[in-house]
């Protein structure tokens, strides 16, 4: 079975704006396998990090930072339009993990 076939079989939780009440989003709920399989994919990554020359590390790093950067520029737009989370709530988040990228690679 592919990964899309068993989202497609997931259970589904309808997110709903807590101002209006309106439809946000749909999404898949998780089950154990998902979460076994988050997991492994996990303990993965985290062995071929380990095994990186700091440089590529960093490089990996750096790409995530302007990857986030770019996203921030772009979610303006969705943030305005969809009620929720405040943007100055949603702007702090994607601030702080900019923040890890950046600071992350001078700390080895």
């Amino acid at each position: 079975m592919t990964t899309t076939q068993r989202q497609k079989e997931r259970e589904t939780a309808v997110i709903r704006a807590p101002t209006d009440g309106s439809e946000v989003g749909v999404v898949a709920l998780a089950g154990p396998e998902d979460v076994r399989a988050a997991l492994d994919a996990n303990v993965a990554a985290a062995r071929a990090c380990r095994e990186m020359p700091a440089y590529a590390r960093a490089a990996a790093l750096r790409q995530g930072r302007d990857g986030l950067e770019a996203a921030r520029a772009e979610s303006r737009g969705r943030w305005r339009s969809k009620p929720g989370k405040p943007i100055a709530q949603a702007k702090t988040e994607i601030d702080r993990a900019i923040f890890v990228f950046v600071t992350a690679p001078k700390s080895d």
